[in-house]
């Protein structure tokens, strides 16, 4: 069955180069909700990256979780851009499933979507997020770390004392450093 005319003519247009035009079909599209996630999600497997990208985002935006499984699958296209949009609609869906999708992603070498995953897991709170969080956060502090820092806390730990910090204080100092992003303008809606 096809999507009223509406629908269709807006899915059209998110392949316009007119950035007014894009904007103006994804806010309608939003405003449809429900109706056009099916012709949303068709537009996933229509072969034009942009399109594809911006499907995307706008499902993100109606939030309705029966796009989770083909966003799911977008993560695995070959143009940045769509990995990017949906990476960032898992994160606007809100759902703790996209979770080991999303979790290779934290050793991604592109700046941006270690960046964009790593604030969709922040926003998923689930456990395995926070183990994977503070195990690349473990990972980091020893690559970069004194040359004599293990020899530190080997010296502390023969004499009982740990400077670890607490798993409660590192994720709120990971809370903190989201809040920062978003009031700088660092990280999108």
């Amino acid at each position: 069955m096809n999507p009223p005319q509406p629908i269709q003519d807006w899915l059209c247009s998110l392949g316009s180069t007119d950035p007014a035009q894009v904007e103006d079909a994804m806010e309608n599209l939003v405003k449809a909700g429900c109706t056009a996630v099916p012709a949303l999600i068709d537009a996933l497997y229509d072969g034009d990256a942009v399109i594809c990208a911006r499907a995307i985002e706008t499902l993100g935006a109606i939030g309705d979780t029966q796009a989770l499984d083909p966003i799911i699958g977008a993560l695995g296209d070959t143009d940045a851009q769509v990995v990017l949009s949906a990476i960032n609609a898992l994160r606007r869906l809100g759902d703790v499933r996209a979770v080991p999708a999303l979790l290779p992603f934290l050793r991604h070498d592109d700046i941006y979507v270690h960046f964009y995953t790593t604030l969709a897991l922040s926003e998923l709170r689930h456990q395995e997020t926070v183990d994977a969080l503070l195990a690349l956060l473990h990972r980091h502090q020893h690559q970069h770390a004194h040359p004599h820092a293990h020899q530190h806390e080997q010296r502390q730990a023969e004499h009982g004392r740990h400077d670890a910090v607490p798993r409660a204080e590192i994720e709120k100092a990971h809370g903190v450093f989201v809040s920062s992003c978003r009031c700088r303008g660092g990280a999108p809606e």
